[in-house]
């Protein structure tokens, strides 16, 4: 199967998710940290998102939330770049499934 292309920051990048990260941090604001640092590496958002600002301590976290605060933090509108929302979505639900909390990631490590 040939990835789905898009453009970000005027590259093409591949929606391919064989590459999802096996590296882990047990404290899931630090593994959140790490997944925007590789959100970023690979794709280009790099809008300076910090981890607590997406999850309350005891809150959860889901996919769609997740994928607009990463587009927001780029300027980018969520509802005019379904194709990246989407794309963002699905790394997230590889590496916590549809939603996270702390709590749950703690007892996943």
């Amino acid at each position: 199967m040939v990835p789905e292309a898009m453009t970000h920051c005027g590259a093409e990048i591949a929606t391919d998710l064989a590459h999802v990260s096996k590296r882990r941090s047990p404290a899931l604001l630090n593994d959140l940290d790490q997944f925007l640092a590789e959100l970023c590496t690979e794709w280009g958002f790099c809008g300076r998102l910090a981890p607590a600002d997406l999850l309350a301590e005891g809150e959860r976290l889901n996919a769609d939330e997740f994928a607009k605060a990463v587009l927001l933090a780029e300027g980018i509108n969520p509802e005019h770049e379904k194709q990246w929302q989407r794309a963002i979505k699905r790394r997230f639900v590889e590496r916590y499934g549809d939603s996270i909390t702390g709590e749950q990631h703690a007892s996943r490590n």
